[in-house]
C-alpha cells in the first residue's frame, strides 16, 4: 500500500485504482522515461511500478506528491495557485478533481491519454 501523508488517501486510492489498468501498468512497464517527460510523469511511473513489486510492501509516494503539487503550481499566475493550493497537505480534497488534474498534467508528457481517452456528455431533459 501507500503511506498517507495526513489526508492523502483521496490521492492513494486514485493511485492505486490506476496502478491495476493494464494498459496503464503495460505502458509505464515497457515505456522507457525519457527526462522529456518531466518529474511529474517519472515519479508516477516510479509509483505505479513500485505498488506492482510484490517485493515491496509500503510505497512511499511522497516523490509523487511533492512533484504533483510543484507541476500543480508551475506557470499559474497567483490567482490560479490560490485555486491549485486547495490541494494542499491537510485540506479535504475531492478524488475526481485529482484524478482529472493528474490526467491533464501527465497526457501533456506522455502517451497516457491514448489509454484515457474519452467524452463526457451531459443531457437535461424537461418533462411537461
Amino acid at each position: 500500500g501507500l503511506r498517507n501523508y495526513g489526508n492523502t488517501c483521496f490521492l492513494n486510492s486514485t493511485v492505486q485504482l490506476l496502478g491495476v489498468i493494464p494498459a496503464l501498468v503495460n505502458l509505464l512497464t515497457y515505456t522507457e522515461v525519457k527526462s522529456v517527460f518531466g518529474s511529474l510523469y517519472e515519479s508516477f511511473h516510479r509509483l505505479i511500478l513500485d505498488l506492482n513489486d510484490p517485493n515491496i510492501k509500503n510505497v512511499d509516494a511522497f516523490p509523487f506528491v511533492n512533484n504533483f503539487y510543484n507541476e500543480l503550481c508551475s506557470g499559474v499566475d497567483s490567482e490560479g495557485k490560490k485555486y491549485w493550493l486547495t490541494f494542499e497537505p491537510g485540506r479535504q480534497q475531492d478524488t475526481a478533481e485529482f484524478l482529472m488534474k493528474l490526467m491533464d498534467l501527465l497526457s501533456s508528457d506522455s502517451n497516457i491519454e491514448d489509454i484515457f481517452r474519452s467524452t463526457l456528455e451531459s443531457k437535461l431533459t424537461c418533462s411537461n
